[in-house]
């Protein structure tokens, strides 16, 4: 059996959704793991030395980095998915075209919600967890607060700006068909 180019094309987005929530559940997996580390604190290692305390806090320093290297991820599967939707509201058949257009106009807004947020609340809680641990604001030093400040701004860069160079590219008219449908008020429908 051949597929023809438009099937080709449905897989691969049912493809890459399958990658990017493959990546969603990864994200969490090393976020719940690493926070969970994190709170452990020290543990004592016997050695030929005697009894050493290894503290596994650093763990926590790690999670922002690996949420945003996963956003990165995920704006790579999620431009896929967008391009695609976008060649297909142009050069589809009709009906593809209609669909297309209605799926612009009616994105997910807790999408957007989800992927800015569970990162910069990883480094909101990284953070509280760096103060706790620390004991007090004022007892954190100068590479503690690049840490914080290169991750706002990896989160920046990354998210808020990745996200919105994603939906200046596609979701933008740039010359596709507007959607033609809008919904009718009472006083507009013929019932008599």
């Amino acid at each position: 059996m051949t597929m023809n180019f438009e099937d080709k094309l449905h897989e691969e987005i049912l493809q890459t959704l399958e990658r990017r929530s493959r990546i969603d559940m990864t994200k969490l997996t090393f976020l719940t793991t690493l926070f969970g580390i994190g709170t452990i604190g020290k543990i004592g290692i016997i050695g030929s030395q005697g009894v050493s305390d290894i503290t596994l806090f650093g763990t926590v320093y790690i999670a922002p980095f690996v949420a945003l290297v996963c956003d990165c991820f995920i704006l790579r599967e999620l431009w896929s998915v967008r391009r695609i939707g976008h060649f297909l509201s142009r050069h589809g058949c009709h009906d593809e075209q209609t669909f297309e257009c209605f799926v612009k106009s009616m994105r997910n807004p807790f999408y957007q919600y989800g992927f800015k947020g569970l990162s910069i609340l990883t480094i909101i809680i990284a953070a509280w967890m760096l103060v706790v641990q620390k004991g007090g604001i004022v007892l954190l030093n100068s590479s503690d607060y690049a840490w914080v400040t290169l991750s706002m701004l990896g989160w920046f860069f990354v998210d808020h700006r990745g996200y919105g160079m994603l939906k200046k590219q596609f979701d933008q008219d740039s010359g596709a068909r507007k959607w033609f449908w809008k919904p009718l008020r009472r006083s507009e429908l013929d019932v008599e």
